[in-house]
């Protein structure tokens, strides 16, 4: 695992990785969705938006989402690294365990519904970041 994980570690018994990737992907929906409000705010605010990811992102908002989604933002690159359709997938999964283990989910709904919304829209297969502009239409 070492040859394709920067970082490898047993986390607990038989599905606890599964667990694992499932709170990872709700930090990481729940920070594109910071990204994409932050960045659509500061577009209708009359910001420029390269300089707003240029300062948010070198401060306390800055995250992997910032370095890594805010430039597609600012191409309006929705090519699909990783997609709505997974993304989406993947946080249906986390409500599930987060219903059954009783935890309280509720940026993961939100960033789930507003996902699923664009995918029924027809964006499923559009990079994640193109929440970005379901906001900026809001």
């Amino acid at each position: 695992m070492e040859a394709y994980g920067a970082k490898v570690r047993l986390v607990g018994p038989q599905g606890s990785g599964q667990l694992m990737k499932m709170a990872n992907q709700i930090a990481v929906g729940i920070g594109v969705l910071a990204l994409c409000e932050s960045m659509a705010f500061a577009e209708k605010a009359g910001l420029e938006l390269a300089q707003t990811l240029e300062l948010l992102g070198s401060g306390a908002a800055g995250s992997w989402a910032f370095a890594n989604y805010g430039p597609k933002i600012l191409q309006r690159d929705w090519k699909p690294g990783f997609s709505i359709a997974l993304q989406l997938k993947d946080l249906r999964y986390a409500l599930e365990a987060g219903r059954a283990s009783g935890a309280s989910l509720p940026g993961t709904e939100m960033v789930a519904g507003l996902l699923a919304e664009m995918e029924r829209g027809g964006r499923g297969q559009d990079a994640i970041p193109a929440l970005f502009e379901a906001l900026e239409g809001v």
